[in-house]
C-alpha cells in the first residue's frame, strides 16, 4: 500500500502542486496574512516554496 500510495504522488505532483497552492492562497486571503506580505513575498511562498516543500516531504516518505 505504502508503494502505490508513493507512486500516485509522485505520478500526480502538479495536480497536488496546483491544490496546495490554491489552499495556501484562500487560507492566506481567509486570514488576512497577506495584507502583511509584500506581493512578491506573497506569490513566492505560496507557488513556490510551501508546495515544492510539502511535496518533496511527501516524496520522500
Amino acid at each position: 500500500m505504502e508503494g502505490f500510495l508513493k507512486q500516485f504522488l509522485v505520478s500526480s505532483y502538479f495536480f497536488w502542486y496546483a491544490l496546495i497552492s490554491a489552499g495556501l492562497w484562500w487560507l492566506l486571503i481567509r486570514k488576512r496574512v497577506f495584507l502583511k506580505l509584500n506581493w512578491g513575498a506573497q506569490w513566492f511562498l505560496i507557488f513556490i516554496l510551501l508546495p515544492f516543500l510539502l511535496l518533496e516531504y511527501l516524496e520522500n516518505l
